[in-house]
């Protein structure tokens, strides 16, 4: 996919008052979920004080004091919670303060265009298939599966090599993971190399401080020459980026060679690109589009397993389909949802990337015929209205 053709627009709500208005017209007795896994885990805000602290239940995740977090739901509109965990009240519930808030602008400003029900609709609709969460350690197979066929292939060129989800705190993985950068030290004897040469690297100099030359020696009595920790970075299907875990390699022989953090963070994209395969399902089952304008459209979603899988996304990869025409490859953000009494979702979907340029043109030039069209027909029977009252 192509650079977004267009962020999300928020309107950040900073005031303590706005917040708690917010928290008690919409939030107060609802489900939320936490970006960070895929799908987003679902948490249950109890109740709220003056001070904006709320009582968040979620038995999907772990969270300890001090964590930040972002909360999100789409009630008509895409609502956001920035927030910091106080304090672990048991039961799986937590103390959580809302530090600020963000709720999508609303967007009237194109013509939206009514469609009949064979004009256009959405399909192979990319959404995942497994849950993958790494505070809960819900990890699936397929992600097991992949970190062990990488970890054989990189033993071929590295004496020590681990690839795994992160462990415990209170060491570097929580660092690497925190950060979503690596630990690069291509050669342990060297100080200057503790610090990083490159952006996607972590300082291991400032980490250890004034532990630096007692770390120079572990090494040494351990006899690594080098040593490299990279993040497994999983981007979800709504563009969520998640840390699954880390790629740990050292060298006893040498320093590493030029090259060697680039060979891996090409490993870990590799395995990730694998991983996302076995873990995606594709939906084809055709979803119609019942309106259109230059910045998205109005989808029917009636696939059963789709409506729980887009309840839970920011957005998602389709094709849309107009009618005889070749499908435009497109991602989505979901700007609003309905759940309507027959069990069907009425989803506002905004335009936010596209394969190609040429596509998004398409896309373009289809809404632009429609709107033409649209007009043509308001204003004839503007013209019709005015002849009938002359007469």
């Amino acid at each position: 996919m192509s650079e977004s053709v267009q962020e999300r627009e928020l309107e950040y709500l900073y005031s303590a008052d706005k917040i708690q208005h917010l928290l008690a017209r919409h939030l107060k007795g609802r489900t939320m979920f936490l970006k960070g896994q895929d799908p987003p885990a679902e948490a249950l805000v109890h109740e709220f004080d003056l001070n904006n602290r709320i009582l968040l239940e979620s038995r999907k995740v772990t969270l300890e004091a001090e964590m930040k977090l972002q909360l999100f739901r789409i009630l008509g509109r895409y609502i956001e919670l920035h927030c910091e965990v106080l304090k672990v009240s048991g039961d799986h519930k937590y103390s959580i303060q809302v530090v600020s808030a963000a709720i999508a602008k609303k967007e009237r400003s194109n013509l939206r265009v009514p469609l009949p029900a064979d004009q256009a609709y959405i399909t192979n609709i990319l959404a995942s298939r497994h849950t993958i969460d790494t505070d809960t350690l819900t990890i699936p197979t397929s992600v097991k599966v992949g970190f062990g066929e990488y970890e054989q292939i990189l033993k071929r060129d590295f004496e020590n090599v681990r690839i795994d989800t992160f462990g415990k705190r209170g060491t570097w993985l929580d660092q690497v993971k925190k950060h979503s950068k690596a630990i690069y030290i291509p050669d342990t004897e060297d100080p200057h190399t503790y610090r990083p040469s490159d952006d996607r690297c972590l300082d291991a100099s400032a980490l250890l401080g004034q532990k630096l030359q007692q770390k120079i020696i572990e090494y040494r009595n351990h006899k690594v020459r080098a040593e490299a920790i990279v993040p497994v970075i999983y981007m979800t299907h709504d563009r969520s980026a998640i840390p699954i875990g880390y790629i740990h390699v050292q060298s006893k022989k040498a320093p590493f060679s030029a090259g060697t953090l680039e060979r891996l963070y090409n490993a870990s994209a590799d395995m990730v690109e694998k991983i996302r395969g076995s873990n995606t399902v594709m939906i084809k089952e055709k979803q119609q589009v019942l309106n259109v304008s230059r910045g998205g459209f109005r989808v029917r979603i009636t696939h059963d397993e789709l409506r729980t899988y887009l309840a839970r996304q920011n957005g998602f990869t389709f094709d849309l389909v107009f009618r005889m025409q070749a499908p435009i490859t497109l991602f989505g953000q979901i700007r609003s949802q309905k759940r309507m009494a027959s069990g069907e979702l009425l989803l506002g979907v905004q335009i936010a990337g596209n394969s190609d340029e040429s596509s998004y043109k398409r896309f373009l030039g289809n809404v632009d015929k429609l709107e033409q069209e649209t007009k043509a027909r308001l204003e004839a029977k503007k013209q019709q209205a005015r002849k009938s009252q002359s007469r």
